[in-house]
């Protein structure tokens, strides 16, 4: 028996007349006759005694009616209660990156968006790995790679790009780079993750046609773009990091881009930031609040490039 029914019985047991039952429910009073004799019949016992003239309860029908009754309150309360909490702007937010974008782009954007929206508590789950959001209870992931599959809502946050970054000390050492070849003779750090082969992927900015692969044979791999960046920062190698990792070194003048003439990539060039979150029919408001909020300030992102005075000069 469900919901409907009960409500059903309810209000006959109110009205006391199917005539009236049928008007409140949009029904025939044939129907509303046939449904209350359905119900009877599941429950082996009659709820009314009826004739052509009238309608009463039986004494079973009073005391179902009273418990039904009580049933339907808390189940409109739930429903009530549930429609409410997700209308209020507030509550935790489980929210899960990678470990490099959780650092370099949630982390200091945190203060001012718990700033916005006080009533709200943030869980943040840094992963190199994708974490499964149902089964985790996660309410929001950014995910960085080409495509995203699953019964998932996604939204392209930005494009992401990759340069070949050094410090200016070790371009010192070694010289202008004439052609990414050249880093087949030079100790580049490799990002070791599935995936991620021993040849990167280039192409000229004015012929971008023209796609080749470069062989990779580094002294240093790791699996964390953040780490990459640290030991590439010590003056260890070239480093293919993506661009919104390395923004501030750049601009700092600490990181340079070694090969401003081209597109570089692990994988493939059309890869992008993705935020996501479980398809349902409803969505809670602190999770379009902290979308709207990611989209807005994720902006600054969508056209960067690395300014022409922090490329390669020697």
């Amino acid at each position: 028996m469900d919901i409907n029914s009960l409500r059903l019985v309810s209000i006959v047991g109110a009205k006391l007349s199917l005539v009236s039952a049928a008007t409140i429910v949009d029904l025939d009073p044939s129907t509303v006759s046939r449904k209350i004799t359905q119900i009877e019949n599941e429950l082996g016992a009659s709820l009314f005694n009826r004739n052509t003239r009238s309608v009463t309860l039986t004494s079973f029908g009073v005391r179902f009616l009273k418990h039904a009754e009580f049933i339907l309150k808390e189940y409109d309360l739930a429903i009530e209660n549930a429609r409410g909490e997700r209308n209020v702007l507030g509550g935790t937010l489980k929210i899960t990156s990678s470990v490099a974008f959780t650092e370099q782009i949630l982390v200091p954007l945190l203060p001012k968006f718990l700033k916005l929206h006080p009533d709200i508590s943030v869980h943040l789950l840094p992963s190199d790995k994708n974490i499964d959001l149902a089964r985790e209870s996660v309410d929001v992931a950014i995910r960085l790679t080409q495509q995203v599959s699953g019964d998932y809502v996604i939204t392209k946050l930005f494009p992401t790009k990759y340069s070949v970054f050094a410090t200016p000390d070790y371009l010192k050492r070694v010289g202008k780079l004439d052609s990414p070849h050249r880093l087949s003779e030079l100790d580049p750090i490799v990002y070791e993750l599935p995936g991620f082969g021993s040849h990167w992927k280039f192409r000229n900015k004015q012929s971008p046609e023209s796609e080749f692969l470069v062989e990779i044979n580094g002294r240093i791999a790791v699996s964390s773009p953040s780490i990459m960046k640290k030991i590439a920062l010590l003056g260890c190698g070239p480093a293919m990091l993506a661009n919104w990792l390395v923004d501030e070194d750049v601009a700092a003048g600490k990181l340079i881009n070694i090969l401003p003439e081209y597109d570089v990539t692990p994988t493939t060039f059309d890869t992008a930031a993705w935020i996501l979150y479980v398809n349902n029919s409803h969505v809670p408001v602190k999770i379009k609040a902290f979308i709207s909020f990611l989209k807005f300030e994720a902006k600054k992102f969508l056209n960067y490039q690395c300014p022409e005075k922090q490329e390669s000069k020697i």
